[in-house]
C-alpha cells in the first residue's frame, strides 16, 4: 500500500523538465545510453509482463523512454533510438476496457447498501445523471437552482501530482464544450440535496471552529466540511461494494448505461427504470 503507483509514478516522469530527462535515466538503470538496445527494451517488457504489469501501464511507460532516447538521439548521445528497431510483436499494445455495468437488480441491492452511507447521494446522483466523478465533486450549492429546478455542471475536482504531492486541481475548464450543461432537478434529488444542505448547516454549528470554511460552496464535503478528494471516492466506493457482497465496478462505470458520450443525451434512471422503492 505504501509502493508508488502506476499512475504516480507516470505522472512523475511526465512532469520532468526536459533538461532533465537524460540525468533521470542514468539515474535509473546502470547501462550507458550506447548499450540501451533492442535486446535490454525487449526484456524490459517480458520481465514486467511476467510481473503482471498491463499492456496500458507498459505504454505509458513506453511512451516516456519513447521520448528520452529520441532525446538522446538529438544531443548525440547515441546512434539510434533502438525503438526504431523493435518487432511490432514485442511493443505493448493498446488493450480496450470494457467496463462492467449495473442491472436493475444489482441497483436495488447497491441502493440498500448504500443506506446511510457518506457516499449515498453521490451515488444516486451519479446513477440519475450519468456525471463524472469530477463533475460531481465540484458541484456547488451556487450551481443548483432550486427555483426554477436545474443543475448547472460547469466545474470540476481533479488530481494531478504536483511537486511530488497529490493535490486536489480545481477549475472551470470541462472535459469538452458539451460538458458544460444544465439538467432538470429531479424531485428525490431535490430532496436529498436540501436534506444535505441542512446537515451541513448543522454540522457547522456543532463543529464551529473545528469546521473546515474552505469549502463552503461545495455540496461533496465530509462531516467536518472537507472536501471530498477523488482518490476518496474510488476506494469508499470499492470498500463498500466488496463490504456487502456486490459486485465490483468503478464509480465510472455508474453512467456508462445511461449517457451516451458522443450526444451527452441526458436519460435519467427514473426514466429507464422507473423509481426504485428502496432509494434513500
Amino acid at each position: 500500500p505504501n509502493k508508488t503507483s502506476p499512475f504516480d509514478f507516470y505522472q512523475y516522469w511526465r512532469n520532468v523538465a526536459d533538461a532533465d530527462v537524460l540525468k533521470c535515466l542514468r539515474m535509473l538503470t546502470f547501462l550507458p545510453l550506447e548499450q540501451i538496445d533492442e535486446m535490454v527494451i525487449t526484456n524490459f517488457y517480458r520481465y514486467n509482463r511476467r510481473q503482471g504489469l498491463s499492456e496500458n501501464t507498459l505504454l505509458h511507460y513506453q511512451t516516456i523512454m519513447n521520448q528520452t532516447l529520441r532525446k538522446a538521439v538529438k544531443e548525440k548521445l547515441i546512434p539510434l533510438n533502438p525503438y526504431a528497431v523493435i518487432d511490432k510483436d514485442v511493443k505493448p499494445s493498446h488493450t480496450r476496457f470494457v467496463p462492467e455495468t449495473y442491472d436493475v437488480a444489482d441497483l436495488e441491492r447497491l441502493f440498500t447498501a448504500m443506506q446511510g452511507d457518506p457516499l449515498a447521494l453521490f451515488i444516486l446522483m451519479d446513477v440519475t445523471y450519468g456525471l463524472r466523478r469530477s463533475e460531481l465533486l465540484g458541484l456547488k450549492w451556487s450551481a443548483i437552482d432550486f427555483d426554477n429546478k436545474n443543475i448547472h455542471i460547469g466545474f470540476k475536482v481533479t488530481e494531478a501530482v504536483v511537486n511530488g504531492k497529490t493535490q486536489c486541481v480545481m477549475n472551470s475548464v470541462m472535459k469538452n464544450k458539451s460538458s458544460n450543461r444544465t439538467l432538470p432537478l429531479v424531485p428525490i434529488i431535490e430532496k436529498e440535496l436540501l436534506q444535505r444542505r441542512e446537515e451541513q448547516m448543522q454540522n457547522q454549528k456543532l463543529y464551529r471552529k473545528s469546521y473546515d470554511t474552505n469549502y463552503l460552496a461545495f455540496v461533496f464535503v465530509n462531516d467536518m466540511g472537507t472536501l471530498f478528494k477523488p482518490d476518496y471516492i474510488t476506494r469508499h466506493f470499492k470498500e463498500l461494494l466488496q463490504r456487502n457482497n456486490l459486485k465490483v465496478i468503478r464509480v465510472h462505470d455508474l453512467r456508462h448505461p445511461y449517457v451516451k458520450p458522443t450526444t451527452k443525451k441526458f436519460i435519467t434512471f427514473f426514466e429507464v427504470f422507473g423509481q426504485p422503492h428502496s432509494c434513500p
